[in-house]
């Protein structure tokens, strides 16, 4: 199959090469911001963020952070849908009291780690919005310091100009004029070596500065143990190089804890996140897969941080991964909370069924949910014919759920109906990869949810798991090179 996946490539860079292949983004479309220094976490020590709270104000939507000190920020707005996005230095979010109920301009918030230097919260705006006032000041209890951020109406106009990078001293000048916009900022040229906006010390009685947007990258933190090599900048395929080679050996596992960070994903009828479970069960799948000595293991993330869809691709091609295990946890929502059981997904652009394509649907706006711009990403070049190399994959990953239904089923509950399903998720789509898409219960049934939080039954899962692949391997050897 390799050859023929990179017989394929080469057919591509000759498409690519006389002007036939799918055609790059319009030229007219803004360029994506430059990226900036890492925000200034200002004196050295802990970041902590204790509080956030919205409310309604003089006729705009205040959004309060109570952190232990001073810290720089950025503040940028992307759309489609409408958000608001707030980054800050790599902070511990320890915030008592439950979820922060929408209010005004503001229809939902979020906030976790973006990634390993950067904590992200995001706000879903019910309106065009525009940042009025930005400013810090001492906390009412007289300990610890307010990040205060005035968000006011703006019209659709406005808000699609205000996406665009702007600049700092714009942002400044727009709002000590109280002007009805904010400046915009002329995108660099390709050729042009921007360079970093210097940190930003906050005084008492100081104009806050509102830092360049950046649309940062999420790192590669793959976690692996000792035998499997230090990560590498994630490759993807190319029309001249081709896919990396497969090294000999045992077959490498890419484990791929669903969601992270900013990213929640679904809330238990008693609180659960889905993130929390989806590590808790990746770990315990390594941990049964190391013990048998057959197989190399690697982790999209060990860590609760945000991994972009297209980065997790990345990261099991870069590992050379002979299979991708994607672990999740579903929610129907508060009308449904009778439904529960596994299932296994595998790729397919029909889905089975209307709650596969449901479901599909939320998974692949994860990207979104944590704040990340997706207006301006361009068509794979290869996409099409990438599509003719992945239908052996496909077949490959349709043998493994099966696996997973026989083996998993003798541990745990599986829906009765239709375990093995189809869906177009996003994470799925390496082309040279084997791989499925495991919700390991409902969270909106308060059964599952107890279960999935139980280490025992964890485990069971997990050694349905470890079965599943070694069958898969026993008729479907790992590919070399």
């Amino acid at each position: 199959m390799r050859g023929r996946f990179l017989n394929i490539l080469w057919i591509a860079g000759c498409l690519a090469a006389f002007g036939l292949a799918a055609p790059a983004a319009d030229a007219q479309t803004p360029q994506r911001a430059a990226p900036s220094a890492p925000l200034n976490p200002g004196t050295s020590g802990e970041i902590i963020v204790t509080g956030v709270s919205l409310g309604e104000t003089a006729g705009s939507t205040r959004l309060i952070l109570t952190l232990n000190r001073r810290i720089d920020h950025r503040v940028f707005f992307l759309n489609e849908p409408m958000r608001a996005v707030i980054d800050l230095p790599s902070v511990q979010w320890r915030i008592a009291g439950g979820e922060v109920a929408p209010s005004g301009l503001v229809s939902g918030l979020r906030y976790g780690a973006f990634d390993a230097a950067t904590g992200r919260l995001v706000l879903d705006l019910a309106q065009p919005a525009k940042l009025r006032e930005a400013r810090f000041d001492l906390a009412p209890s007289g300990r610890g310091q307010r990040l205060v951020l005035d968000f006011e109406r703006s019209t659709p106009e406005a808000f699609a100009q205000n996406v665009q990078p702007w600049s700092a001293s714009g942002v400044l000048r727009a709002m000590q004029a109280n002007a009805p916009q904010l400046q915009t900022q002329t995108p660099p040229s390709p050729q042009a070596q921007p360079q970093p906006a210097p940190p930003t010390q906050f005084a008492q009685t100081a104009a806050p500065r509102v830092a360049a947007p950046v649309a940062p990258t999420a790192p590669t933190n793959v976690a692996a143990p000792a035998a499997v090599a230090s990560p590498r900048p994630p490759q993807v395929p190319n029309a001249q190089g081709g896919a990396p080679a497969r090294p000999t050996g045992r077959p490498m596992i890419m484990l791929d804890p669903g969601h992270g960070g900013v990213d929640p994903g679904a809330i238990g009828v008693s609180g659960t996140h889905e993130k929390e479970i989806t590590l808790a069960m990746a770990r315990e799948i390594r941990r049964q897969l190391e013990q048998t000595g057959r197989y190399r293991i690697a982790m999209t993330r060990d860590d609760d941080v945000f991994i972009r869809l297209r980065d997790r691709i990345a990261l099991a091609r870069q590992q050379s991964a002979d299979l991708f295990i994607s672990i999740h946890a579903d929610s129907m929502g508060s009308g449904n909370t009778a439904t529960r059981g596994a299932s296994i997904y595998t790729l397919s652009e029909n889905a089975s069924d209307n709650e596969a394509a449901a479901l599909a649907a939320r998974e692949n706006r994860a990207d979104i949910i944590a704040g990340v711009d997706l207006t301006r990403e361009n068509r794979d070049v290869t996409s099409i014919l990438i599509d003719l190399a992945q239908r052996e994959t496909m077949n490959r990953s349709i043998v493994f759920a099966r696996h997973l239904v026989s083996e998993m089923g003798r541990e745990v509950l599986l829906l009765p109906q239709n375990p093995h399903r189809f869906a177009g998720f996003a994470v799925l789509r390496a082309p040279d990869t084997p791989s499925v898409l495991i919700e390991m219960g409902y969270l909106s049934n308060a059964q599952d949810e107890l279960l999935l939080n139980r280490p025992h039954h964890r485990t069971k899962v997990a050694a349905g798991i470890l079965r599943a692949i070694d069958a898969y391997f026993a008729s479907n050897p790992a590919r070399r090179g």
